[in-house]
């Protein structure tokens, strides 16, 4: 299992600008936990994307999908664009990666690779449907009582979601999907959006798909009937993922919830087997429920 060794402390000091708009992350980890990125990250694809927690200041999550290690300097390489969610009392901005100074040490910050990064690995494709994660700007003047004023990047498409509306999603048939320590994620199906609220202020805007972009929950098995939330990862496999072409594997496990289990997806592609990990919680999880800890499940079933 992945030592807590790898959630460490990283200064400003360890946090690098390239002109290239780069941005390595160096962290300290447990030989352990060198082993398994050396296996799973750098000799073969990723099984899962790759996350790890750091403290500056105050806590907060790095998430990189996908992430590559490098050998020479030790370090988790992240690809732009990279976004900065920062809390600054009850005010939040997003900042870019090419910004030279890191303006707050209280932070969530998360990191996704570039649309030529994507094309070349291979198309995200659920149901047939290619699925991208988006950019956004987001100012402060946008935080009030008037909503939040999104742009999504490649369309420059503005949306307007107060708070109220991103509460009422909760009950939407699509959501939650995803809730981590920063927030809890929730699909809008009348305005596509994936939205995110965040427990430490409230409420953030982060993750977006095109407003045309249907998505489709992935079916639980039976064990989970009593289960009242849903939390998966992306699939950058490139495979179809539908419901007939996913075996399901239920697994009980602390996710940090009172209780909560595991779920492993076997993709099965010719001989081959590619995992999708889910975690499942009840309502009242107030941890993050995405952290390494599935990575037993996996070294136990798979490897």
């Amino acid at each position: 299992m992945i030592s807590r060794d790898f959630i460490s402390e990283v200064s400003e000091e360890d946090i690098v600008y390239h002109k290239n708009g780069e941005l390595v992350i160096k962290v300290k980890i447990s030989p352990e936990t060198h082993q398994y990125l050396k296996h799973h990250i750098i000799n073969s694809k990723p099984v899962m994307p790759l996350m790890f927690q750091c403290e500056i200041g105050v806590e907060c999550l790095a998430l990189c999908e996908p992430a590559l290690f490098n050998k020479k300097t030790g370090c988790i390489r992240n690809y732009t664009p990279l976004r900065f969610a920062v809390f600054p009392e009850n005010k939040i901005t997003i900042m870019n990666v090419h910004l030279k100074k890191m303006y707050e040490k209280h932070c969530v910050y998360d990191c996704t690779i570039t649309m030529d990064q994507f094309n070349s690995i291979g198309k995200l494709i659920r149901n047939n449907v290619a699925i991208a994660h988006f950019s956004i700007d987001l100012s402060y003047d946008d935080v009030n009582s008037k909503g939040f004023n999104l742009t999504i990047d490649n369309k420059s498409e503005m949306y307007n979601v107060t708070k109220d509306e991103i509460y009422s999603m909760a009950s939407n048939p699509y959501g939650p999907l995803l809730r981590t320590r920063t927030g809890r994620f929730y699909w809008n199906d009348s305005t596509k959006i994936l939205a995110a609220i965040s427990d430490q202020q409230n409420f953030i805007a982060s993750y977006f798909l095109h407003k045309n972009t249907p998505l489709t929950i992935l079916p639980v098995s039976e064990c989970t009937a009593a289960i009242q939330q849903v939390s998966f990862y992306s699939i950058w496999n490139g495979y179809n993922c539908t419901p007939a072409s996913v075996g399901e594997i239920c697994y009980y496990g602390d996710c940090g919830c009172s209780k909560g289990e595991i779920i492993t997806f076997v993709i099965p592609k010719n001989s081959e087997h590619t995992l999708f990990n889910a975690v499942v919680c009840t309502v009242d999880c107030k941890r993050m429920i995405a952290e390494l800890k599935s990575v037993q499940i996996i070294r136990g079933k798979e490897l």
